[in-house]
């Protein structure tokens, strides 16, 4: 390339440049569900975006196509991280001996996947995970759900709906049917496509796997099932799996689940039973669930219960169980429906110079909006003050803050709101 030929400024597809308004609202949103996860007591951890490939593959399903695998300069076979799940187990194995279990940790962090770009659907985004390490108890499922109900209700979505299943529950089901365990795997697959192909795409799938087409019908009416009243829900299943203990046992664990969320104060109509919820990855070995809200494809976060994730890396078994937040998906919601901060300016007031005598009293009043917590920019050019007003204007900025000779003789500085134009003076603070 000639040394004075311009490079076109582009990025790859799939990987995204965000800025003004757009990055207002996703650290609302990170700030928000940091803030939960910290009141619910977990601990922040980070963790490397390249690992050794030998470390991420073998749990994703047929989702791993998807990791992003290369060499580095050493010759060593590497992946960027497909979630933040397996590189939590490798984290928690490896620094074993400095962690007291139960361990509740969150990860805010980019993660990647080499997936078809679309809107909604990017190769490097955010996810918000949290995981509770080390106990077997419901009451640890049930916490997660009490923090997705808690994070999604005080980001404004009162009205969403926490999907649970239990893969005892399924697997239990599956069993009845007399389906080997292999092909018990095809029909996780097949039906984790119910949302994307519906009834019939799912049949079509269960055939082209070769299960057997005397056991579809049942694996369609089982999957079939709906309604939002949980106790009903329950009763039927119970029917479903009765006599088959893994499915007596998942069916236990779920409703056990279900009250505990009803003594945490979660209203029922935000919890709903959904069997044919499977989720793809092959990790999981109890409870699942996904968030959904109407009107929007696909859920806003999921997770479950992966009790043996731990065993590809000790002989230690740890029990765990959590969630990723679907931090893409819901900052772009958000966004959509105008939901979140308000102002979405990245100043609260904009103060002009009004000429360069005039610096050092201008600086000292930004300083003390600064110190009441109000975001502030300064103006650097003492330039026509129509020029600095207008520059506020396109920065969206609602008010501006004058101090010129005049005002400092008069002990006072005037603020202006840019929407309506009214004035108002206001005394210089000493």
């Amino acid at each position: 390339m000639l040394q004075n030929q311009k490079i076109e400024p582009r990025t790859l597809q799939g990987f995204d440049d965000r800025h003004g308004a757009e990055m207002i609202v996703r650290n609302h949103v990170k700030n928000v569900w940091e803030d939960i996860f910290q009141n619910f007591g977990y601990s922040a951890i980070e963790t490397p975006s390249l690992e050794y490939s030998e470390i991420l593959t073998g749990k994703y399903g047929e989702e791993e196509k998807l990791i992003y695998h290369f060499e580095d300069h050493g010759g060593r076979r590497v992946a960027l991280r497909y979630d933040q799940t397996v590189p939590f187990a490798r984290y928690l194995t490896q620094h074993r001996n400095l962690i007291v279990l139960p361990f509740k940790r969150y990860e805010i962090s980019r993660v990647w996947r080499a997936d078809a770009a679309r809107k909604g659907r990017r190769r490097e985004f955010y996810q918000c995970d949290i995981d509770i390490a080390g106990t077997d108890s419901m009451m640890a499922d049930s916490e997660i759900l009490q923090v997705l109900y808690a994070g999604f209700m005080k980001l404004g979505f009162a009205e969403h709906k926490i999907l649970l299943n239990h893969r005892k529950l399924v697997s239990g089901f599956i069993q009845s049917l007399n389906i080997s365990q292999e092909q018990a795997i095809e029909v996780y697959r097949a039906i984790d496509k119910f949302d994307k192909v519906g009834q019939e795409g799912v049949k079509k799938e269960l055939l082209d796997r070769g299960i057997q087409s005397q056991f579809i019908p049942k694996i369609l009416e089982f999957i079939s099932l709906d309604g939002d009243n949980n106790q009903v829900m329950l009763s039927t299943l119970a029917d479903l799996v009765k006599g088959n203990e893994l499915g007596e046992l998942g069916l236990s664990e779920l409703k056990e689940i279900i009250e505990i969320c009803a003594f945490a104060g979660i209203p029922s109509q935000n919890i709903q039973i959904s069997p044919r919820l499977v989720r793809g990855l092959d990790y999981y070995t109890g409870a699942i669930f996904e968030v959904v809200v109407d009107g929007f494809p696909g859920s806003l976060a999921g997770g479950g219960r992966y009790d043996g994730l731990c065993g590809r890396f000790s002989n230690e078994e740890i029990h765990a169980v959590g969630v990723a937040v679907g931090f893409e998906p819901l900052c772009m919601l958000m966004t959509e429906k105008k939901m979140g901060p308000k102002n979405t300016a990245p100043a609260d007031l904009f103060l002009v110079l009004f000429n360069n005598e005039m610096k050092k009293d201008v600086l000292h009043l930004a300083q003390n909006f600064r110190t009441k917590g109000l975001r502030v920019q300064v103006s650097y050019e003492a330039s026509k003050l129509g020029k600095q007003f207008e520059k506020a204007n396109k920065l969206g900025i609602p008010q501006v803050v004058i101090l010129g000779p005049d005002e400092k003789a008069r002990g006072v500085y005037v603020v202006k709101n840019m929407e309506t134009g009214e004035q108002k003076e206001e005394k210089i603070p000493v």
